[in-house]
């Protein structure tokens, strides 16, 4: 299956999972208040920065001579989508603060992915992305909290996208596919990449490759799949790009 957006783009298991996920939430359990707030910011600020990019759309659609009202609806129906992730956001870290547990539910991790590519279609189209995906259509479903799951693939895109931005031919690749009883999902660009020597610093918290940024979002993936008794790796190319996997136990 092959998309492509062109030029324009057992319970004590899993309670062990939702506690460590609440260790790193809670702000006493953090190294430092710092890093938490760090987090706090990143997990939110990409919607409220999608609700504010689309919203500007919008008004500029309207505005024009001769309106066009479904390219406005277009872009107040993706406000209110990440307006709507904003505050899921919001209620999950709400929920993690008082220590209440994680909602997990049966998940398709297809559906994840197809909806984290709606809602950075701009993004995409805007870096002139080539969207390439490999999904298995009878995907095991995981179980998973929805939200923090589509975080993760959010980070990973983004990373990717942000990570392809000096070379031309940009093309981003997502498989999924299950193996040895888990769910294997593998985000893929061909961007700078990193030195494979840096591969596991990658996901420590305030460890960048960027010149800007804090370097959490990395830290908040890997946190997440762990709490979902996962893992999460990452391997560079043997002359450039990077590839992220990430490895969920399948359903039972």
């Amino acid at each position: 299956m092959e998309f492509n957006t062109g030029t324009i783009g057992r319970r004590d298991t899993e309670n062990a999972g939702h506690e460590k996920l609440g260790d790193f939430s809670r702000p006493s359990h953090v190294t430092s208040l710092v890093e938490f707030a760090a987090s706090v910011a990143h997990e939110t600020n990409q919607p409220l920065a999608a609700v504010i990019t689309n919203g500007e759309a919008g008004i500029r659609w309207l505005g024009r001579g001769l309106p066009n009202i479904e390219a406005a609806r277009t872009s107040l129906e993706r406000v209110v989508s990440n307006a709507r992730r904003a505050s899921d956001v919001i209620d999950r870290l709400r929920a993690l603060a008082r220590n209440a547990d994680a909602e997990h539910f049966p998940l398709s991790v297809n559906d994840i992915i197809d909806e984290t590519l709606l809602l950075l279609q701009r993004e995409l189209v805007e870096h002139r992305i080539e969207v390439s995906l490999s999904l298995d259509p009878i995907l095991p479903r995981v179980l998973g909290d929805r939200v923090q799951l589509q975080q993760v693939i959010i980070n990973l895109v983004i990373n990717a996208i942000q990570a392809m931005d000096a070379v031309d031919g940009r093309v981003l690749q997502i498989a999924s596919q299950s193996a040895e009883g888990r769910v294997v999902i593998e985000v893929m660009d061909n961007g700078q990449g990193f030195a494979p020597a840096n591969s596991l610093k990658l996901f420590n918290a305030f460890y960048s490759t960027k010149t800007e940024g804090m370097g959490m979002g990395l830290s908040i993936c890997r946190s997440i799949v762990e709490a979902h008794n996962g893992e999460i790796t990452a391997s560079a190319g043997n002359k450039c790009g990077s590839t992220f996997t990430i490895r969920l136990p399948i359903h039972a």
